[in-house]
């Protein structure tokens, strides 16, 4: 995923950590979040404890219809079904 980031005309953050994301978040305005399904719910409760609601997108990595609906209903903006492809963020035509 971060391949194809890094090849949109944007500017872009890694961050290894929800801590590291956070600290971000609170210095740069943040356009989408892209984040893996093992982090996600972490973020999304400090995002929603704080009023800051940046688009999320969550990255799964299973074909379980269940996690894409609780993602949903915990308030994600969009679910990304791996393996990714740069069309499924941008559509260069």
């Amino acid at each position: 995923m971060l391949h194809i980031i890094e090849g949109l005309p944007v500017n872009a953050y890694t961050c290894p950590t929800i801590e590291r994301a956070w600290e971000v978040l609170m210095i740069h305005s943040i356009d989408v979040i892209f984040c893996d399904d093992r982090r996600y719910i972490d973020l999304l409760r400090a995002m929603c404890s704080e009023h800051r609601m940046t688009q999320l997108t969550v990255l799964l990595s299973s074909d379980d219809w269940g996690d894409f609906l609780e993602a949903m209903r915990l308030g994600v903006t969009d679910v990304l079904r791996g393996a990714w492809q740069p069309t499924d963020l941008w559509n260069s035509s």
